[in-house]
């Protein structure tokens, strides 16, 4: 099963992720229910922002979000949005449970170091659709309910590899600064070896 599920790679204990919960926030769900700081015991959230700009605040930090963006709420996590920026912000969330990466807590998608605002960008538009198809489904969750298993799986597998990714680029892009300096340090000592110490 590993060779065909590259999710199973980053898996402890062969746990299959498993589909919760979906909505869509927009200000008629923010007048009907109090989007108030909140914590999920039993499943992480993604909240992927559909359109708008506003903050979001993950661990009692606030970020700055915008469409296009996905936020990730660890279980066990405070989160919420401000309530000044609800009806500014139409967004999806899909909860996800039985998450259990490699080198990370049960329903855990990063770490506590790691940035939990993440930038979709080209990818957006493709990503906005997955959760926008995954939360009409879920409304006949009897007859569709492996199918928003699967895109949810789909979706963290996706940002799982968008984290991995922009890892990877911070750290080339630190190896890069110092091997910069470096050569930097390097011509002027290969120029002005022979001067005079003053």
């Amino acid at each position: 099963m590993n060779s065909i599920n590259p999710l199973s790679s980053h898996l402890r204990d062969s746990r299959i992720p498993q589909y919760c919960t979906s909505h869509f926030i927009n200000e008629e769900h923010s007048n009907k229910h109090s989007r108030l700081p909140h914590i999920h015991d039993n499943f992480l959230e993604l909240f992927y922002v559909y359109s708008g700009k506003g903050r979001y605040m993950v661990d009692s930090q606030f970020y700055d979000i915008q469409e296009g963006d996905i936020i990730i709420c660890n279980a066990g996590i405070l989160h919420g949005e401000n309530p000044a920026d609800t009806r500014h912000v139409r967004s999806y969330s899909i909860g996800i449970s039985n998450v259990a990466l490699l080198g990370l807590p049960d329903n855990c998608l990063c770490d506590e170091e790691t940035t939990p605002v993440i930038s979709c960008g080209m990818l957006s538009e493709h990503i906005g659709s997955i959760f926008r198809l995954i939360h009409l489904l879920s409304s006949d969750e009897k007859n569709l309910g492996e199918t928003c298993n699967c895109l949810s799986q789909s979706l963290l597998l996706l940002t799982y590899e968008m984290l991995l990714s922009r890892s990877r680029n911070l750290s080339i892009r630190a190896r890069t600064t110092a091997s910069a300096t470096a050569d930097r340090i390097r011509r002027y000592l290969d120029v002005h070896y022979r001067e005079p110490l003053t």
